[in-house]
């Protein structure tokens, strides 16, 4: 049973880094459209993949 609650710890500390991104993201894109808000983008798409589709931000870390 250990392994599922690990399983699950990290998908919920992947979320918790995806909100982050978001956040930061959201903060890069108020000032411009640097090469840096594009590979936030690209990450945050590839753990929306990872875990299974988008994923709404985690509330309270």
């Amino acid at each position: 049973m250990r392994g599922v609650a690990d399983e699950e710890e990290a998908r919920r500390a992947l979320r918790v880094a995806r909100a982050m991104m978001a956040d930061a993201l959201e903060r890069l894109d108020v000032y411009s459209r640097s090469p840096a808000a594009a590979t936030l983008d690209l990450a945050i798409h590839h753990l929306d993949r990872e875990l299974g589709g988008p994923v709404p931000a985690a509330a309270g870390g």
